[in-house]
Parts: structure tokens; sequence; C-alpha cells
């Protein structure tokens, strides 16, 4: 979180219970524009059971795929170059009913907040808590609650599973930075592409997201350990 949405975050902080007005005008402004509109592994798959369309194939027709910075980790972006988000019809979203959580939460914005000395009973460790984001756009004659406004788009499980991908990030984050300088470029794209698959790709329509979200993720873990002590092997076997 950057130092300026802190300082909105500090500011305008509620829970699911806090209320807000807002009413979107259908102006599309909040659709232009944009470098972050990501999605989510849950997005992606509730894009792809509403729409009956592959995971593989959004990819390929509406985002663009590169790996982070920081966190080099795979990110899927919806695709703009420089013209209005392609689900954008009309000044409609022609996704309304699955559209990514980032859009779907709009005005709103949510993180994570970690308690350091929690009680005994590990109560309160963490929680989500949202912000009203500083906008421009539509009206203000609407109240709202945050808990009303995400079952409107039927993110009902959006906390649990925007909980459960923070966890996830910061334990991949740490564990791929201290893998990252320890192989080659071959094995690197080799394993940003498991890392696609298994974060977004790999998922049985059949089945719990998050169940399998949980089993992926476990693997994902697996396979970067053991690579670590290939890695620690093959260098002492070196010294040796």
């Amino acid at each position: 979180m950057d130092q300026e949405m802190f300082e909105t975050y500090i500011k305008n902080r509620m829970d699911e219970e806090g209320e807000f007005n807002f009413r979107c005008t259908e102006c599309g402004e909040c659709c232009r524009d944009r470098k972050d509109i990501l999605l989510t592994p849950y997005d992606l798959d509730r894009m792809s059971r509403y729409l009956k369309i592959r995971r593989e194939e959004i990819i390929k027709q509406y985002c663009v795929v590169y790996i982070g910075e920081t966190s080099h980790l795979p990110i899927i972006a919806v695709r703009m170059d420089g013209v209005p988000c392609p689900f954008l019809k009309n000044k409609r979203c022609s996704v309304q009913e699955c559209k990514p959580s980032v859009c779907a939460l709009y005005p709103l914005g949510r993180t994570v907040l970690y308690n350091k000395d929690p009680d005994e009973s590990g109560a309160d460790a963490c929680k989500i808590q949202y912000f009203l984001q500083p906008v421009c756009c539509g009206a203000r004659d609407e109240r709202h609650t945050v808990k009303e406004w995400m079952a409107g788009y039927h993110m009902e499980d959006g906390d649990a599973w925007f909980f459960k991908w923070q966890e996830t990030l910061i334990l991949l984050v740490e564990k791929m930075n201290d893998l990252i300088p320890r192989l080659s470029a071959g094995i690197l794209d080799e394993l940003y592409t498991a890392l696609l698959t298994g974060l977004y790709l790999g998922y049985d329509d059949d089945r719990d997201f998050l169940d399998q979200f949980t089993e992926n993720t476990h693997k994902i873990i697996l396979m970067l350990e053991l690579l670590k002590q290939i890695d620690s092997l093959g260098k002492s076997d070196h010294h040796t």
C-alpha cells in the first residue's frame, strides 16, 4: 500500500457494516485509462464459470500477462492499450455479474490488517477492513453498507478469498525472492509457467474453487522448497 492509499485508508476506513453514499451513473469513467485492473485467480474463476469460457481464452482475448518486478509472480491485467476496458460496451459493463473484484468493490478498496499482539485465543490476529476511495464520478444519493454492496455483486465469498489470497501472496513472494538468485533463466521461465498454471488455470469447474486453490498452492510451495533444496545440494556437491 503506497503512502497516498494509506492516508486515504486511515481517513475513510470502515468494516462490513460501514455505510457510504454512492450511485453509479454509468458514465464509464472508472473503466478508462486504467492500468490497475488486475485479475486474481478468484476473478478469473468467476468469469470463466459465468461466461462459460475457458480461463486460457479469457486471458488470450482480454488480458496481458507479465511477471511482477518485486513479487516475481505472474500478474494478469485487463488489456487497456490506451482505450477503454474491453468489457465496456455502450458505457455499461458487459461482465457486470462476474466483474473483477477491484471493479465490483469500486468506489471501495480493501486491505488486510495484521495485529502483532492478538489475544491468547488468536482472535483479531488479522482482519479485513475497507476504505472509501476518493472518486469524482457517480452520484451520492444512495446509501449502502459494505456488506450489501458486496452481496449485490455476488461476492459473498469475496472476503474469505481475499484473505486467503493476501496470505498466499506474502508467503509466495518471500519464497520467490529467496529463490530467484539461485535459478538460471531457463529454469525461471519454466517456473513462471508452472506458477501461472497452478495459480490461475489448473481448476476443475465441478469442484469448489477455494478447495482447489488451497491444494494448488500447497503443491506450488512444495515445488519451490524442492527447487531450493536441489540448489543447496548442488552447491554442497560443488564445494565438496
